[in-house]
């Protein structure tokens, strides 16, 4: 889903002409996109994208470009930010498509707003993350780090879950409407182009 948004966005943008720059933000994980005029980013500790792009022209090699991304490994949002914020000194809206797992989210996205960039926050989950549906003694194996944790599950857990979730969910909504940041919680099983065209366009993130 992360890919999919990030080509629908990126492809918006350059039939806009505007600039995009897409690359991969975090140390190895999940899908992730951010931007100068637009930024596409997600998993690895290496630039996968370092040049701009422009123009409707460019949308072929953006495609290829995201197609290519692998992700692996854990995150660590904070340096691949820093990183990319390095290397693409501009100011003007960031995409983040993220599922924001990562506990020190909140100083991530702060070096986003301090270095005068409009975040734009896409938090992807998926519909296992959202809406759990186990039942019984089972074992929850991290995909990003292989850590196992051994669980119980029964209908007074499971709603605690989906409590705790509405609540973590609620609270990043009120950090980026109190900074002037975009947020827009999206399911991964969601059409992308129910997402861009109504969910996205709703908040503002594309006209």
């Amino acid at each position: 889903m992360g890919r999919r948004l990030a080509a629908a966005l990126g492809y918006l943008a350059l039939s806009n002409h505007e600039w995009a720059v897409a690359g991969l933000v975090g140390g190895g994980g999940d899908a992730r996109s951010a931007g100068g005029g637009m930024a596409v980013g997600g998993t690895d500790a290496r630039p996968a994208i370092t040049r701009a792009l422009r123009g409707k022209a460019a949308a072929p090699l953006l495609f290829r470009q995201l197609a290519a991304l692998r992700a692996d490994g854990g995150t660590d949002l904070a340096t691949g930010l820093t990183r990319h914020l390095s290397a693409h000194r501009t100011t003007g809206p960031l995409v983040l498509i993220t599922d924001l797992l990562d506990p020190n989210w909140e100083a991530a996205l702060r070096q986003v707003l301090a270095a005068g960039c409009e975040l734009r926050l896409i938090h992807v989950l998926s519909p296992e993350e959202l809406n759990p549906q186990l039942d019984g003694d089972f074992r929850l194996v991290d995909d990003e780090t292989g850590a196992a944790l051994d669980l119980s599950a029964d209908p007074a857990s499971l709603a605690d879950y989906g409590e705790r979730l509405a609540r973590w969910q609620a609270g990043v909504a009120a950090w980026c409407r109190a900074r002037g940041a975009v947020y827009v919680a999206v399911g991964s099983d969601v059409d992308v182009e129910e997402v861009v065209l109504g969910v996205l366009r709703e908040a503002g993130v594309v006209g």
